[in-house]
């Protein structure tokens, strides 16, 4: 019942966002009652937050910076995410719709983007250090300028990408904009 409460709260707060959505329409669409709804998630809230905790985790399973050790193999999963990201157009909306609402401190959603941001830049940081030891970084470039352009490079082809029915290739520009940053391309 949780998967199906989980999956219908995502299509609701990727239609409307995660502020116009009703709990109500939420029990509708997972086809259960509003009682039942509010058993398993007391709240919008508590649903917001298991669905980006579900998210996260998901990345951090396709992901783990942090465990590879050559700069070049990082940057392919990074690539790979993208690849990912790009057969998923339910996560990608989802994602782009709830951080574009967090941005208000009053969101529910704001402390967990501020500190996934955060988490997303320290973990580039550590990648483009460790590919500056090893002489693969331009030197006009820092680890600090690297990640965060790469983050708005990721977040903002998402966008484009969305509002292009999928024709951006979210891929191939970022797999370009990384091969720019190393002195050997991936």
């Amino acid at each position: 019942m949780r998967e199906v409460i989980l999956a219908a709260a995502r299509d609701v707060f990727c239609e409307v966002g995660y502020n116009a959505a009703a709990m109500v329409r939420i029990a509708v669409l997972a086809g259960v009652s509003y009682s039942k709804l509010i058993t398993a998630f007391p709240d919008k809230e508590a649903l917001l937050r298991e669905l980006l905790s579900r998210r996260d985790d998901e990345d951090e399973e396709r992901i783990d910076l942090d465990a590879i050790t050559d700069p070049h193999d990082a940057l392919d999963a990074v690539v790979g995410l993208v690849r990912f990201n790009s057969t998923h157009p339910g996560i990608v909306e989802l994602f782009t719709v709830l951080a574009g609402e967090s941005v208000s401190v009053n969101n529910p959603g704001h402390e967990f983007f501020a500190g996934r941001y955060e988490s997303r830049l320290s973990t580039l940081r550590r990648t483009y250090t460790r590919g500056r030891e090893a002489g693969l970084l331009d030197s006009r470039l820092t680890p600090d300028a690297a990640a965060a352009e790469l983050i708005a490079l990721m977040d903002g082809l998402q966008i484009q990408w969305l509002l292009s029915g999928g024709r951006t290739d979210m891929v191939a520009l970022v797999r370009g904009y990384l091969n720019r940053q190393l002195i050997e391309p991936t």
